[in-house]
């Protein structure tokens, strides 16, 4: 994703405002953020841990993983509200949550370690009284969690947290930092793309690894579109430069060239040129 820098953190789309999000909606997009980070898990291949200075590299280990939600915490605010409806329970999400332990394994023994913590955080109580929220999750109740799954300070931790309202300005702009941790918050907006906040940009190769639930298939899809209704690839010799448009999509290298190559089998009026040593997509004058 491209980053832009606001007050300090770092932000692939700064600007706020959410929509009103249904509950059942709202529990799918938990499901999927869920999902995209156990997927990320799985092809977790290497991994920095910043306390020691070292990449890890780390195979993935299921007895490692720990999966869960707080259903019975919402359900117990469900009776303080005086609200007893099993399907807005049903309908609604659960603040689910998977925290994993990546480890490097010698000979003999443990290398090195780090853990990964991703969890669903929102505004519960507008989701059980009216089965619908728009307000977003504040400074206050990101700093509150991050505080609480840090537990092991001789242990780095990556924590990422995605509300299906999103996250105020003040949260965005105010990460909580500590030492052994590091703090993603994940919104999802447009098409497959998730965005993240973050505040330490060396990092951005991790957190996206992490916490990025869009697979490659879908950033591959994602670009090529992009190509196609790119305002400069319209007309006869218009032309864009690929490096910062990849940077703009936030896609790869690989996952760029996967589009290319699709758009240029089909429009045989673009072509692949170099100039001054940039790579170039330009649209051949008829």
């Amino acid at each position: 994703m491209t980053a832009t820098e606001t007050a300090g953190i770092m932000s692939s789309v700064p600007e706020r405002g959410f929509a009103r999000v249904d509950g059942k909606e709202a529990r799918l997009l938990e499901k999927r953020y869920l999902r995209g980070v156990l997927d990320n898990l799985h092809a977790l291949g290497e991994i920095p841990d910043p306390l020691s200075g070292r990449v890890l590299e780390v195979e993935y280990d299921p007895e490692a993983l720990m999966t869960g939600n707080h259903r019975g915490r919402i359900r117990q605010r469900m009776a303080d509200l005086g609200v007893f409806d099993k399907e807005r329970l049903a309908g609604i999400p659960l603040e689910g949550y998977v925290r994993y332990e990546a480890v490097q394994r010698g000979l003999l023994g443990v290398v090195g370690r780090v853990i990964v913590h991703a969890a669903c955080v929102c505004p519960a109580d507008a989701f059980l009284k009216k089965g619908e929220a728009t307000e977003p999750v504040g400074r206050l109740t990101v700093e509150d969690l991050f505080l609480r799954v840090v537990t092991r300070p001789e242990v780095f931790h990556y924590v990422g947290l995605f509300s299906p309202t999103g996250f105020s300005e003040e949260a965005c702009e105010n990460l909580p930092v500590r030492n052994g941790a590091e703090l993603v918050l994940v919104e999802k907006k447009e098409s497959t793309r998730w965005t993240l906040h973050y505040a330490t940009p060396k990092l951005r190769p991790a957190f996206m690894s992490l916490f990025d639930a869009e697979s490659r298939l879908e950033k591959t899809q994602r670009f090529y579109h992009a190509l196609k209704e790119e305002a400069d690839l319209q007309y006869g010799g218009g032309f864009v430069l690929l490096e910062e448009m990849m940077e703009r999509e936030g896609v790869s290298r690989s996952e760029a060239e996967a589009a290319i190559r699709r758009l240029l089998s089909e429009d045989d009026e673009i072509g692949l040129e170099e100039v001054d040593g940039k790579a170039i997509l330009k649209r051949r004058l008829v």
